[in-house]
């Protein structure tokens, strides 16, 4: 076995899932169930396995590839521990820099509904404090009733969007708790990132090349954020965002 396909199954998860589906198929429902990993997850891990992996009606299946694999996975010719990855290597610094394990680690975290409440909180009262809105990404200065109405509409719409790409593309298999904790990792990127414009504001800071670096960043972390966590395919999730980057200006 070659060492790409060594570092492909690396991860643990993919061995798993690899095992689910057997020589004879499984369902995703199938799939989940065997596995107990979540939905985002295991879309991720079925894109990053393509080769290996492919989908007929509704069940997934191994290629001859992938047979092959689940062949030496089963005789125990196969073991994760003799492969061993760089310390430091292009994908780590990736990653690093993209904060995927992060918003990973925060999608499966216990914490999210409380860090989500209070950038919530920390949001409102900025919004309050000083007049700030936002048409999408953008922000804006608007009177307080009016300036939360379009920060309210504005993650309204980005939420919507994304779900409706996420049901259309990835799939239906999420339950309601995915699908909020979905929701709720949108928030962290876009309210950490809205706070800036605060800041700026604070400080008598009105510069508009700051602020479109600032919605290029908040739509770039957006888009990880939601890939990670609901396995939708890093291209389709920039291209959303950069839509909604596109439309706010519009509409700003």
């Amino acid at each position: 076995m070659d060492d790409r396909l060594r570092k492909l199954l690396s991860n643990p998860y993919r061995v798993i899932i690899i095992k689910s589906i057997g020589v004879e198929g499984s369902t995703f429902s199938e799939i989940k169930k065997k596995t107990g990993l979540s939905t985002g997850t295991i879309y991720h891990h079925i894109n990053v396995m393509s080769d290996l992996i492919y989908k007929e009606r509704r069940k997934y299946y191994l290629s001859k590839s992938g047979k092959k694999v689940y062949s030496l996975l089963e005789s125990g010719e196969f073991f994760l521990d003799k492969y061993k990855e760089p310390i430091i290597n292009l994908d780590i610094v990736i990653k690093v820099l993209f904060l995927s394990k992060l918003f990973k680690l925060l999608y499966e975290s216990r914490m999210l509904p409380i860090l989500s409440g209070i950038l919530g909180g920390v949001l409102l009262y900025s919004s309050v404090r000083y007049n700030v809105g936002f048409i999408l990404f953008r922000p804006i200065n608007r009177p307080i009733i009016p300036g939360i109405l379009l920060t309210i509409s504005s993650l309204i719409t980005i939420l919507s969007i994304y779900t409706i790409h996420i049901y259309f593309s990835v799939g239906t298999e999420f339950s309601w708790i995915e699908w909020l904790n979905l929701w709720l990792i949108a928030f962290i990127p876009l309210a950490v990132l809205a706070t800036i414009p605060f800041l700026f504001y604070m400080l008598y800071i009105n510069n508009k090349y700051l602020f479109s670096i600032i919605q290029f960043i908040a739509a770039f972390y957006l888009a990880i954020a939601m890939s990670v966590s609901s396995g939708l395919k890093i291209d389709r999730s920039l291209a959303v965002s950069g839509f909604l980057l596109f439309i706010g200006q519009i509409i700003g």
